[in-house]
């Protein structure tokens, strides 16, 4: 199973991560998550400048306003941000190419996930 969620702001700004949680020892029961999630999705309703989510398990593909993003999708969408973010976080004395930065991802959303 592969899980992509990307986040596109109403500024254009796009953050997109990844999971693949073939082989993973942690807490997370991502196929039990995964089916909860794309079990009942809200109905798509973008508005004008709103953030969209487009969630995206193996070949099932989801996308909705971030305003509508709740319960079983949420959880989901905030555990691949999580991991995401822990699988991508160099070590302290990393060595980044001239000219690259790590960005940080503190930018909160109204549905409170970190962006």
């Amino acid at each position: 199973m592969r899980v992509v969620v990307t986040h596109i702001w109403g500024s254009g700004t796009v953050v997109s991560r990844t999971v693949d949680p073939a082989g993973d020892t942690g807490d997370v029961p991502w196929g039990e998550l995964a089916s909860r999630a794309l079990a009942n999705p809200p109905p798509y309703r973008p508005f004008p400048g709103g953030a969209i989510c487009h969630i995206q398990v193996d070949d099932q593909v989801v996308m909705v306003a971030e305003r509508d993003l709740a319960g079983p999708l949420l959880d989901l969408v905030a555990a691949v941000l999580d991991r995401a973010d822990a699988e991508s976080v160099p070590p302290s004395d990393a060595k980044l190419p001239a000219g690259q930065a790590v960005k940080s991802r503190t930018v909160l959303m109204s549905s409170g996930l970190r962006a």
